[in-house]
């Protein structure tokens, strides 16, 4: 996986996680952003790298990513790793 397609998949998280009202108010809860402050930071790949990382804390939201996404299960974790910094 190329650092451009992990990308994309952190943006896909992000996406999800705000279009889902629970996932998105736990989301809040967790992070302590605002609905602005996710708008305003919106294209900031840190956002992105923590909507990731908020769906693969709990497994049932990363596979329920996986399967909305159409991504074979583990991309998500590869992906996570490649942004942090992490090795594959």
């Amino acid at each position: 996986m190329q650092p451009a397609q992990a990308e994309i998949i952190a943006i896909h998280a992000l996406q999800f996680v705000m279009q889902d009202e629970t996932l998105c108010e736990r989301f809040m809860a967790i992070t302590g952003l605002t609905p602005t402050e996710i708008q305003n930071n919106v294209a900031d790949s840190g956002l992105h790298l923590g909507a990731l990382e908020f769906l693969l804390q709990h497994e049932p939201d990363a596979a329920a990513f996986c399967e909305a996404t159409e991504l074979p299960p583990g991309t998500a974790l590869v992906a996570q790793r490649l942004i942090g910094g992490e090795p594959e």
